[in-house]
Formats: C-alpha cells, sequence, structure tokens
C-alpha cells in the first residue's frame, strides 16, 4: 500500500510567513481584477452602461486612479486583503470566548 503523494509547496506554503504571503497575493489579486470586474457588473445591472465603454475601458480607468494614486482606487485595491484580515481577527475573538 503506497503512502499518499505530500501536497507541492506551492499549495501549502510550510511557514507563516509564506502562508501570510500567499494570503496577500491572493487578495491583492483579486483587488487588482476580481473587485473592478464585479463593479462593472454590478454596475450594469443597477445604474446602466458605463460612460467610457465596457468591463476594459473600467479596468483601464481603475489602473489609472491606481497609478495616479488616487485614495478611492487605492481603497478598492485594498479593500480584499482588508476584509480577510478583518474576519480573521473576529475568528479570533469568537475563539477566545
Amino acid at each position: 500500500m503506497s503512502s499518499p503523494s505530500p501536497t507541492p509547496a506551492i499549495a501549502q506554503p510550510r511557514s507563516p510567513i509564506g502562508r501570510e504571503l500567499a494570503f496577500l497575493l491572493a487578495a491583492l489579486g483579486a483587488g487588482l481584477i476580481l473587485v473592478p470586474w464585479l463593479i462593472w457588473g454590478v454596475g450594469e445591472l443597477t445604474l446602466g452602461t458605463y460612460g467610457h465603454g465596457g468591463p476594459f475601458a473600467l479596468w483601464g480607468d481603475y489602473l489609472r486612479g491606481l497609478l495616479a494614486g488616487s485614495p478611492a482606487f487605492w481603497i478598492v485595491f485594498m479593500g480584499p486583503y482588508a476584509l480577510l484580515l478583518t474576519g480573521r481577527v473576529l475568528w479570533r475573538l469568537m475563539r477566545r470566548s
């Protein structure tokens, strides 16, 4: 009987720093790609057509806003990580009680 193959290192970081870095990269990736597309989709459904074009136009405007250093765009970008950290803090507080 053979033992199961070990999980690849990329799927399961061994150190806490590696795991935190994986969470950070996943959350920032979501903030860079997923969240703007969700904003566009919800905006299309509730507000109508985006004035500058389609989803790629909104994404281009979003990237320009990030590069310009606009706080609103950076809040959207960092939002998934902030939400993840908030959830983790609340989870630990609930487990202590």
